[in-house]
């Protein structure tokens, strides 16, 4: 299986586009912290270990993993079965079976971006700024999802994170004026907070340069940009901002027609976070570049502790999209776009 960079995060990129092209926004000077980096104190060649799935089903693109107890579920971007959600037992790795039909009827989706779980509960973002929910125990194939959808003023939103009856995400309509917006039960607006770098000036071209991948830790929000070399970290309590900023800065872009192009570096492919630690898988490879899948482009997680601070870099010997840290069984989940036998293990180095 060859594709390009991140199928799930050229999807979202498409999918902003038009709200850009329609809906101007403006950003409040919400103020942050930066912190550079340019090194890693540790560097780590992690060894895979190979998952083989029982009766699983096709997979056009695994492009988010989410783990409990007894549950694997994996996200398939591209709904090869006609499904886009898979369920596996973790005793095992039998498949079990497949939720949320593609297609425009009812009850059914054109698009479904990410997959969460948080305490019992699977939360699921779909098309069109909505937001699925299901308790783990009531899951089986003919599942019935609750659902949260934004209000008008919401607009699209691209990923999610879901903590303490509210979700956080970013505005594809700028309004309000912030990076992030939280949404409570009713689809409404709570709160706004964020801001792009000092002296970037706000546009809906600036906008969709900076959008994000999500992941926390009920305290802790990341967003992980899609383009440059950014991690914007959030304090859910007080709003407070710092942004993580590598060697190859913040998104370059052109803008056309009130989208951001990217015309620099390819961004982070997938974030976890834990009680302690980010762990971001990182591209690296610029956007004039066709990816070359022997290259290091996605092939290393970058790990820093929550006040930005390097602590490891590891090595993977395989391409990843996605990571999921189980700390109990001392491994990180990971999925390879390239393979087939996509699903692989390595052990959580020590930091």
């Amino acid at each position: 299986m060859k594709l390009n960079f991140s199928i799930r995060n050229q999807i979202i990129l498409l999918l902003t586009c038009i709200t850009w092209i329609l809906g101007g926004c403006k950003e409040k000077d919400a103020g942050f912290i930066e912190r550079k980096f340019g090194s890693f104190p540790q560097e780590v060649n992690a060894v895979s270990q190979q998952i083989s799935l029982t009766n699983c089903p096709s997979i056009s693109y695994p492009s988010v993993i989410v783990k409990c107890d007894t549950l694997l579920i994996l996200l398939d971007n591209r709904a090869g079965s006609g499904k886009y959600v898979h369920l596996f037992s973790t005793n095992d790795y039998r498949y079990l079976y497949s939720l949320l039909k593609i297609g425009k009827g009812p009850n059914e989706y054109t698009n479904v971006r990410d997959l969460q779980i948080v305490g019992d509960t699977l939360v699921i973002t779909s098309d069109n700024g909505e937001y699925l929910f299901s308790p783990l125990h009531e899951l089986s194939d003919s599942t019935v999802f609750r659902t949260i959808k934004l209000s008008n003023d919401g607009g699209l939103t691209s990923n999610g994170y879901f903590y303490n009856s509210r979700m956080y995400s970013e505005s594809m309509s700028g309004k309000p004026a912030a990076r992030i917006i939280e949404i409570d039960k009713s689809g409404e607006i709570t709160a706004s907070f964020g801001s792009l770098k000092k002296g970037e000036e706000p546009s809906p071209a600036a906008y969709s340069a900076y959008i994000s991948l999500f992941g926390g830790n009920g305290k802790t929000l990341v967003a992980a940009l899609l383009q440059g070399d950014v991690l914007e970290v959030y304090d859910l309590d007080d709003h407070s901002q710092l942004n993580i900023v590598g060697p190859k800065g913040y998104p370059q872009f052109q803008d056309y027609k009130g989208f951001g192009i990217n015309v620099g570096w390819r961004g982070y492919q997938g974030v976890d976070v834990t009680s302690e630690y980010i762990y971001a898988i990182y591209d690296g490879s610029h956007s004039q570049e066709s990816l070359e899948y022997e290259s290091a482009a996605g092939k290393v997680i970058r790990v820093f502790d929550l006040k930005g601070k390097p602590q490891l870099l590891i090595h993977l010997n395989r391409r990843a999209s996605d990571l999921y840290v189980d700390e109990e069984e001392g491994k990180i989940y990971l999925t390879d776009p390239d393979s087939d036998e996509f699903l692989f293990t390595i052990d959580i180095p020590e930091i």
